[in-house]
């Protein structure tokens, strides 16, 4: 594609096109290469996720426009499919799963156009020629690498159980070499690319946790622990959903298995952990907080907490929460819980808070149903404005490793 002034041009042209402007609250222009069909599909969180969604049909080379009349006042999380299946959701340029894209339409704002560039599909094989030459208003670009303290980086990590491989990326403690006879817990961490490192990120932002962790751990107000983030696959929602959704996904036992049967192993032979129950640790957000929900569900025996951060409770119509409300907490446990209130869209007009705030105040009621304790075995909190994005993860990152692996061991 030419360059943004031509993109601008080509914009202004088709909004004098429209005959019914004045109807219209938001035109979505997306630049795809080489996306190889006439029509590409966008599927909105007020349409409850939709396999497929709307149609935006293709009105040149790489460049695709649909006219949509959007609610104001609400914010609206969605994203962009190939075809009419969630094997063909949008990725970045590395196959690696985005944030979901977020819209606020102001109320009273004149009709708006939106640019968006799509860089990479799931179900392509190798990424385009091209990339997209538009920037997405309010994602923040990657930056140059910045690295605090030891990352090693396991690369082509096999996982039999899904038939694929990976990265690995495992932070280690400020003086892990100069003290060999101490153990650590570990946290490990879904979507691991996007934790450390900005450059590896999909989404181009990172959470800062190997900045936030060696400062925590210097100042006394974490456990000196071990972090493992596992990068994602272009499975991403088939590997972290735990039941399927309308025919999709459902992979969560599989990669679990992947977790505990080839990761953790390999962790625990590789260096000095603590692998018990006491001091194993899972979290994640989004799609990554509902596994790892599940993951202390399925697997009491092995995780002894879970850092479940915007979580997709919506997932399988809220299965999840079934689950847990039939789940018996035999063994002490900490869940860390949080949600933005930017997050989602409202079931009505005049409901109090979106619904995913909705869901995850219903959740922390059923886990204090279950005895989990506020402050103590569990932790529930809703920022003030957060959107569904790393930079928002990012600012709770220092609260959820404290809660998580306070500085005294736990008396379990």
């Amino acid at each position: 594609m030419r360059n943004l002034r031509l993109a601008a041009v080509i914009v202004a042209l088709l909004w004098s096109h429209s005959a019914n402007a004045a109807d219209v609250a938001v035109r979505m222009l997306v630049c795809a290469p080489e996306a190889g069909t006439d029509e590409l599909y966008v599927s909105l969180s007020i349409e409850g996720w939709p396999e497929g969604g709307r149609a935006i049909r293709k009105l040149a080379d790489d460049l695709y426009a649909a006219d949509l009349s959007l609610p104001t006042d609400t914010p609206i999380e969605y994203k962009f499919l190939r075809s009419k299946n969630w094997n063909s959701v949008e990725k970045d340029a590395q196959g690696g799963e985005l944030s979901n894209r977020t819209l606020a339409i102001p109320r009273d704002t004149p009709p708006r156009t939106v640019l968006h560039a799509v860089a990479r599909w799931a179900d392509q094989a190798d990424p385009p020629g091209r990339l997209a030459f538009v920037s997405i208003p309010g994602q923040p670009l990657r930056t140059e690498s910045r690295i605090t303290g030891r990352i090693d980086t396991l690369e082509g990590v096999d996982a039999p159980q899904l038939g694929n491989q990976r990265r690995v990326f495992v932070w280690l403690p400020e003086n892990y070499d100069a003290n060999p006879s101490e153990r650590y817990a570990v946290l490990y961490l879904h979507d691991g690319q996007n934790l450390f490192d900005a450059t590896t990120s999909a989404a181009g932002a990172e959470w800062g946790l190997d900045e936030a962790a060696a400062r925590l751990q210097a100042d006394g107000r974490m456990r000196r622990a071990i972090l493992v983030g596992i990068a994602n696959t272009p499975d991403r929602m088939k590997e972290y959903s735990p039941y399927p959704d309308r025919g999709f996904g459902g992979d969560a036992d599989k990669y679990l298995a992947f977790l505990l049967e080839t990761l953790k192993p390999r962790i625990d032979r590789a260096y000095r952990t603590l692998p018990d129950r006491a001091n194993t640790f899972v979290g994640g957000s989004s799609m990554g907080g509902l596994v790892s929900l599940y993951a202390v569900l399925k697997h009491p025996d092995v995780f002894g907490g879970a850092a479940v951060m915007s979580p997709s409770l919506r997932w399988a119509r809220w299965k999840i929460l079934d689950a847990v409300e039939t789940h018996e907490f035999r063994h002490p446990v900490r869940i860390w819980l949080d949600i933005g209130t930017a997050e989602g869209s409202r079931s009505s007009p005049d409901a109090e808070v979106t619904q995913a705030v909705a869901d995850c105040r219903r959740l922390a009621e059923i886990l204090r149903s279950k005895g989990l304790k506020d402050g103590e075995s569990l932790a529930y909190e809703e920022a003030a404005g957060a959107i569904h994005h790393e930079t928002a993860w990012a600012t709770r990152a220092d609260r959820v490793l404290q809660f998580l692996l306070p500085p005294q061991a736990d008396k379990r």
